[in-house]
């Protein structure tokens, strides 16, 4: 997916000038990292992923996600052809990232329940969440048995 797409709900710092950059995955954990993922840094309790940006790259990272007023700092550690972006929560731009990255799953999501409550049947909404939270990558939710769905539903 190109990182233009990625971006189109998050706000970044700067303006976007490498838009052709291909994203294969999503990293916030250095050690996982993988050719072509971007690398979002995250400050956690124990460590702070600001300072594992260069590890990143290191295995492939193809850009980075940084807290605003971090740039430079991250800047300082990756090589010159690897681009950082700036935005103001990175938490926040991850599950955005991700969501974009998975076809933005919840709006089918949201639309299917919507349907069935509409359509009188709200306790099929539980089954049609679980169905779409097991659900594989590669399959759509509605073509997942669930074998308890009548349980389920009749609860």
């Amino acid at each position: 997916m190109k990182i233009i797409e990625l971006f189109r709900d998050i706000n970044i710092e700067q303006e976007l000038l490498c838009e052709d950059i291909e994203i294969l995955g999503i990293s916030s954990n250095s050690r996982e990292t993988k050719a072509g993922d971007i690398f979002v840094c995250i400050e956690g309790l124990h460590s702070d992923g600001h300072k594992h940006a260069s590890e990143a790259v290191e295995r492939g990272a193809a850009a980075v996600l940084c807290e605003k007023g971090r740039g430079d700092e991250v800047r300082a550690t990756i090589p010159d052809g690897v681009v950082c972006f700036e935005t103001e929560n990175t938490r926040r731009a991850l599950a955005l990232l991700w969501h974009r990255f998975c076809g933005c799953p919840s709006k089918d999501m949201i639309q299917t329940m919507g349907n069935r409550i509409a359509g009188g049947d709200s306790g099929g909404c539980v089954t049609i969440s679980l169905k779409f939270c097991m659900a594989p990558r590669d399959r759509k939710p509605d073509k997942i048995p669930v074998a308890s769905e009548r349980i389920i539903q009749n609860a």
